[in-house]
């Protein structure tokens, strides 16, 4: 499933964005996630912004409430594009993503990983140089 393929209220929206801003800010916050994410917001109707998340604790019992189990999924794609955004994945991301998905009781992370990585490099098939590809996918996956 990929994040625009179910339907979801401004309220878990606005939960997504701020898993989204935490994973962003735990390594220093690149221009093309903040980018990411401040696009995600505007599609919204709300009033916050990327400063107001990253301002914010993230709270894992209102995530919990408010997203089910579909969205919850959906929360982690979410992060996972943030992370693919700069092309680096940094260990704190990686962490940051696992914890989040323990704490939300969602199974399978690794399969939603490769998943978006899979989508990741389908983008990145018309590159030639397969060496190279193969390098960026076995990156991705450690």
């Amino acid at each position: 499933m990929l994040l625009t393929e179910k339907e979801i209220n401004d309220e878990q929206a606005v939960v997504i964005a701020h898993a989204m801003v935490k994973v962003a800010s735990c390594d220093g916050v690149d221009e093309r996630e903040k980018a990411l994410i401040t696009d995600f917001l505007t599609a919204i109707d709300t009033k916050e912004n990327f400063a107001s998340l990253a301002a914010k604790d993230f709270d894992v019992a209102g995530a919990k409430a408010v997203l089910g189990a579909d969205e919850r999924i959906m929360l982690l794609e979410g992060c996972w594009m943030v992370v693919l955004a700069d092309r680096k994945i940094s260990a704190a991301e990686k962490d940051l993503i696992a914890k989040l998905a323990a704490d939300l009781d969602v199974k399978d992370a690794e399969k939603i990983r490769d998943y978006m990585v899979d989508a990741f490099m389908d983008s990145l098939s018309h590159v030639k140089n397969i060496e190279a590809l193969a390098e960026i996918d076995k990156y991705l996956r450690s």
